[in-house]
């Protein structure tokens, strides 16, 4: 049987006895192409739910930070981005 989760195919597109060949075939070189444009070997990638779940933890761990103020450094930092930017 054929893992849905690693090509990102729905199912129907792998199902059905006259077009199983074409499908596999298709969700195969999908797989293929996907990891070569990632640089990703197949066994290093992760499912869609480990990083669905991983997205939405980061978020809701970072959440917080966007009401923070902007430390001192990083305003003093970009005024003199600024100005530079400005003399050139």
């Amino acid at each position: 049987m054929h893992d849905h989760r690693r090509t990102g195919l729905p199912g129907a597109m792998l199902n059905g006895s006259s077009e199983r060949g074409a499908g596999k075939q298709m969700a195969e070189e999908h797989a293929s192409n996907e990891r070569s444009r990632a640089g990703i070997a197949p066994e290093r990638r992760l499912s869609s739910h480990v990083r669905n779940f991983l997205g939405q933890r980061l978020r809701s761990v970072y959440a917080g930070l966007i009401h923070e103020p902007v430390p001192e450094r990083f305003l003093k930092l970009l005024e003199e981005l600024e100005a530079t930017e400005k003399s050139s």
